[in-house]
């Protein structure tokens, strides 16, 4: 009975990361594609160019063999740029 337990609770763990995992991929998309032309607001081709960018850089990680964990280190500090160039570039608001 015990470790039937555990493997569906690992099953359910490993679920978690993946929902996680592809959950930062689309945050980072959707937010590189609030940043996209200057434009500060949510739009279709931006997120589409967001979702574009991130896939091409992930892929390039894997390329060039970096470990998972420096693959999410890498996804946020795209996030942390993409936030600063569209609060600081983009049109001041009063």
């Amino acid at each position: 009975l015990i470790p039937s337990n555990i493997d569906s609770c690992l099953k359910v763990v490993n679920k978690s990361i993946h929902v996680l995992k592809f959950g930062l991929q689309a945050v980072s998309a959707a937010l590189v594609g609030y940043a996209v032309l200057g434009a500060n607001k949510p739009n279709a081709f931006g997120t589409l160019v967001g979702a574009v960018f991130v896939a091409v850089l992930i892929n390039g990680l894997t390329m060039f063999n970096f470990p998972y964990y420096a693959q999410n280190f890498v996804q946020g500090l795209l996030l942390v740029v993409a936030l600063l160039m569209s609060y600081t570039l983009g049109p001041k608001r009063r």
